[in-house]
């Protein structure tokens, strides 16, 4: 369907826009910008995506025009590193503009006994979907931090409202979530459960 609304965008001589998941800064963004444009005149179709490692690669396929791609994980696309390796450099890779700075958040249930990252090790976790730029950086981050930790099978699907869920109902000890403050599903959690705390570290 995505694809197919790609095309479509194309043939009215508009432009697919990679965003990410439902509830993300991005999709949020990329609606408010579709809604803008369209009264400029231009068309804008938002694709909804995992996030930033999928949107390099609808970029890299010529299915999407525009996206938002985190700045570290654009970086290792230009280089052929990490997550894009096998792909090798994105010669075609440019930025039109920095739009905002986005913070990791890891985010445990308020009578947990994690203070630090390290408490974490060990412990079940999500680091995002499959294709995000989330789990790119907190693979990073534990990386450096020579923190170890477990993910239940499956959790790599799970957007951040899901993932936050599994977190309410016990699934997971930790959520880590990369976006710009406030993100909407942290603050939607917030609202309406008790017993969560949210500690944000500036990337």
């Amino acid at each position: 369907v995505r694809n197919v609304n790609a095309r479509l965008a194309r043939l009215a001589k508009g432009y697919p826009v990679a965003s990410g998941p439902p509830g993300g800064s991005y999709e949020r963004l990329a609606k408010s910008l579709a809604a803008d444009a369209q009264l400029q005149g231009v068309r804008l179709t938002v694709l909804p995506t995992a996030g930033s490692v999928e949107n390099v690669a609808l970029l890299r396929q010529r299915t999407a025009e525009l996206a938002f791609i985190q700045a570290d994980v654009a970086a290792q696309a230009a280089a052929g590193k990490g997550a894009f390796a096998r792909a090798g450099p994105y010669d075609g890779l440019h930025a039109l503009l920095a739009l905002f700075p986005e913070q990791m958040h890891i985010v445990v249930r308020r009578d947990d006994r994690a203070k630090k990252l390290s408490d974490l090790a060990g412990r079940r976790v999500s680091l995002g979907l499959a294709a995000s730029g989330t789990r790119v950086t907190a693979i990073t981050l534990l990386t450096a931090a020579n923190v170890s930790v477990a993910e239940p099978p499956g959790t790599d699907a799970l957007d951040p409202r899901a993932a936050l869920v599994a977190l309410k109902t016990g699934g997971l000890d930790a959520v880590f979530l990369v976006g710009a403050v406030p993100f909407l599903p942290v603050v939607e959690i917030a609202g309406v459960l008790e017993g969560f705390v949210v500690d944000a570290r500036r990337i």
